[in-house]
C-alpha cells in the first residue's frame, strides 16, 4: 500500500473511532438559538463555540436538523484543550441576504464562516450551507486554516456562496469526502474547493457544479490527491494561477484521477502568469 493511501485509511479510520467514541456535546439550542431562518443566531454559536474549544476531552457544537440558522460572519478559533473537535451541521446554516448585515471583522467581509488554529477539527452532516450569495457575490463561504489533521464532509452541501465555498490554508494532513457544492454556472469566482499551502490533501467523492474552478491548487501546496470527483458546470481542476507578480510559485506531486466532467470549460489544466520560474509537478 502507498503512503499517500496508507495515511488515508488510517486517518480516515481514526475518524470514524471518534465518531463512535464518548463525546460532550454542545447543542447550539442550549446557547440560545432559535432556528427559525430569521433570529440572528450568531451569539449562541460563539457561545457554544467556547464551551466546545475550553472543553479537555473530545467534544461536538451541535447544529440540530429541522432548523434552519441565520449567522453572520463568525471566527471558531483555536487552539482548543482537546485535540479531537467537531461540529455536526445536520441543520442548514444561512447567511444574511442583506451584505450590510454581514456585520464584518473591522468591516472586512473575506469570509463568512471561519476556523483558525484548530487541530482535529471534524466538520460533517447532513446540513446545506447556504451563502445566499446572489447580492454580491463576494467573501468566501468557509475557511479552515493554520490546522492539522481536519476532516470535512459526511454529506454536508454548500450552495450559493459569494464567493469560494471552500478554503482550505495552511493545512497539513486534511480529507475533504462526500461533499455537494451547487452555484449558479455564470456566479463568479465560486470556486468549489481552493487548496492554498496545503501537503497530505484528499479530496474524492463530492459532486461539485460552480461559476469558476470546481478545484483550484495554488502556490505552497503539495501531495494533493484529487479523485472520484464530478465537476460541472465550472471550470474545471486547475493548477494556478501561478507566478503573478513575479512569485516564485511551487505547486508539487499533485494527482487526479476518476474525474467526470460534466458541462466545464476545461478538463483538468495548469494556469500560470508569464514568470522566470515556477515549480509543477
Amino acid at each position: 500500500m502507498e503512503a499517500s493511501s496508507l495515511f488515508f485509511f488510517l486517518f480516515t479510520t481514526s475518524l470514524l473511532l471518534v465518531g463512535t467514541s464518548d463525546q460532550t456535546v454542545f447543542n447550539v439550542l442550549d446557547y440560545g438559538a432559535v432556528g427559525d431562518g430569521q433570529t440572528d443566531d450568531t451569539n449562541a454559536f460563539a457561545r457554544a463555540w467556547q464551551e466546545t474549544c475550553a472543553s479537555s476531552s473530545s467534544a461536538t457544537v451541535q447544529v440540530p436538523s429541522g432548523k434552519t440558522f441565520l449567522i453572520r460572519a463568525l471566527r471558531f478559533n483555536g487552539p482548543c484543550n482537546s485535540n479531537s473537535v467537531s461540529m455536526e451541521i445536520d441543520g442548514n446554516l444561512m447567511a444574511p441576504s442583506d451584505p450590510s448585515k454581514w456585520d464584518c471583522e473591522n468591516n472586512v467581509c473575506d469570509r463568512w464562516i471561519y476556523f483558525h488554529r484548530v487541530d482535529g477539527l471534524t466538520v460533517r452532516g447532513y446540513g446545506t450551507i447556504d451563502g445566499r450569495g446572489d447580492k454580491w457575490w463576494h467573501g468566501d463561504a468557509l475557511e479552515i486554516s493554520s490546522s492539522n489533521n481536519i476532516y470535512l464532509g459526511g454529506g454536508l452541501n454548500f450552495k450559493d456562496s459569494p464567493r469560494m465555498h471552500v478554503v482550505l490554508n495552511g493545512l497539513r494532513s486534511l480529507v475533504v469526502s462526500d461533499i455537494t457544492i451547487d452555484a449558479p454556472e455564470k456566479s463568479p469566482n465560486t470556486d468549489g474547493i481552493h487548496v492554498t499551502g496545503c501537503t497530505n490533501a484528499f479530496i474524492n467523492h463530492s459532486r461539485i457544479g460552480t461559476g469558476d474552478d470546481c478545484i483550484s491548487i495554488v502556490d505552497g501546496s503539495s501531495f494533493v490527491t484529487i479523485t472520484n470527483i464530478i465537476c460541472g458546470p465550472g471550470h474545471g481542476i486547475s493548477i494556478g494561477s501561478l507566478g503573478k507578480n513575479g512569485a516564485n510559485d511551487e505547486v508539487e506531486y499533485i494527482s487526479v484521477s476518476d474525474v467526470v466532467f460534466i458541462g466545464s470549460t476545461n478538463g483538468a489544466r495548469i494556469k500560470t502568469w508569464q514568470v522566470n520560474y515556477a515549480t509543477i509537478r
